[in-house]
């Protein structure tokens, strides 16, 4: 389990399956599954390798927030693509691309970053 503290945030990764598990940690881009109360439930190792300390603070992002209000008021629906720009871990700013879903859990959503460079 991982377990992360970052400005009064907190990030907890669950397990679903092993099957599940092997995909998600295999995969190069950034996969992370956010509640609907914006707290980072899983960050596959490609995210935590690049956000790092950083991961607490995608949840509550502007964007994500706003984004995630219309969804639950059906006002949007998913996928969306979504223009952010976040700190990668050490503070540098990066301008990305991400794809807003519906999560691995069901009543989550995955914010999934595809590998840059």
């Amino acid at each position: 389990m991982l377990a992360m503290q970052s400005n009064g945030a907190r990030v907890v990764a669950i397990r679903t399956s092993t099957g599940v598990d092997q995909l998600l940690d295999a995969v190069e881009d950034s996969v992370i599954a956010i509640t609907t109360t914006g707290v980072v439930r899983y960050a596959n190792p490609a995210a935590r390798r690049i956000w790092g300390s950083s991961l607490p603070a995608m949840a509550q992002h502007a964007e994500v927030v706003s984004m995630l209000r219309e969804v639950r008021a059906g006002k949007v629906f998913l996928p969306q693509q979504l223009s952010l720009s976040l700190d990668a871990d050490g503070g540098a700013a990066m301008m990305v691309n991400a794809t807003l879903t519906a999560g691995p859990l069901g009543t989550d959503y995955a914010l999934v970053i595809p590998r840059q460079g």
